[in-house]
């Protein structure tokens, strides 16, 4: 089957979808899986206009290291060009925070839908587990069945998703979530939900170090969940995918000072996978 990422609508998961069910499994799993790439590209891309605007800060600041905002006699403003490049900069590491969360969510909704696929051949799911999956709950009341939404927390799904598919694969798969790289995850959700749900104090300003965590994290469980997606499937694009969240922890690493003493066992992954292939 020749397969082009951009014959994809990125994050739509329909289990009903006749294309879809017209493919056999490894088509399914080949197309859903290539998903993933649109959303890590769009996040490892959106690196390079930040670092950009980052080191045109640090070049403004040489320049002119005194600008400040003044206020004139007519009330008007002159704003400091390092005030306007520092707006357009965090407004950049929002994006960036934000969307590799999107990558995230969206690999673990492609990760139920390769799940659910398997386990219509093997069988094995409870129904709960498949509720679960699909993210709704059902309730038996006056004769008729109702279905409503169920709230499922990120953090659970990264956990018990990739059990599942494991299960539904007549196999076993623990998250080691003693890893710093989960406590990492979760503190930088935190900050995430006050952006997105904001409830107090309003951030104004995203560390790098949080960007840098994300993205960590981001290679880790990537990593992890390709071992059981080539474990138990055919899928032969694993390099793509590898490429660009090593892209996109590269790149925030360097935006984080450029320390490469703090990627080194994914440096070493990297250069693993590129031999490999």
């Amino acid at each position: 089957m020749t397969v082009k990422v951009t014959d994809y609508k990125f994050g739509v998961s329909d289990h009903t979808n006749t294309d879809l069910a017209n493919l056999n499994d490894e088509e399914f799993y080949e197309k859903k899986l290539l998903q993933t790439i649109s959303v890590l590209a769009k996040a490892a891309e959106l690196t390079r206009p930040t670092i950009i605007e980052m080191e045109r800060i640090e070049e403004l600041k040489k320049s002119s290291p005194k600008i400040k905002t003044v206020s004139t006699s007519n009330s008007a403003t002159i704003i400091s060009p390092i005030i306007i490049n520092r707006t357009v900069l965090s407004s950049l590491e929002f994006s960036l925070l934000l969307i590799q969360f999107t990558y995230i969510e969206s690999f673990l909704n492609i990760i139920s839908d390769c799940t659910i696929r398997k386990n219509n051949r093997t069988n094995v799911l409870l129904n709960a587990e498949l509720e679960f999956l699909m993210e709704k709950k059902s309730t038996y009341k006056n004769g008729g069945v109702k279905t409503s939404p169920l709230f499922v927390n990120i953090e659970v799904k990264a956990k018990e998703y990739c059990r599942l598919f494991a299960k539904a694969n007549d196999d076993s798969f623990s998250l080691d979530i003693s890893k710093h790289y989960w406590e990492n995850f979760i503190e930088a959700k935190k900050i995430r939900n006050s952006i997105t749900h904001p409830r107090g104090e309003v951030i104004d300003q995203i560390e790098t170090s949080t960007l840098f965590e994300i993205a960590e994290f981001i290679y880790w469980f990537t990593d992890q969940m390709f071992e059981l997606i080539v474990r138990y499937t055919n899928f032969k694009h694993y390099r793509i995918i590898e490429n660009y969240s090593y892209m996109l922890l590269y790149n925030i690493n360097y935006m984080n000072g450029g320390d490469t003493s703090r990627i080194t066992e994914q440096i070493k992954r990297h250069q693993e996978i590129v031999e490999l292939n």
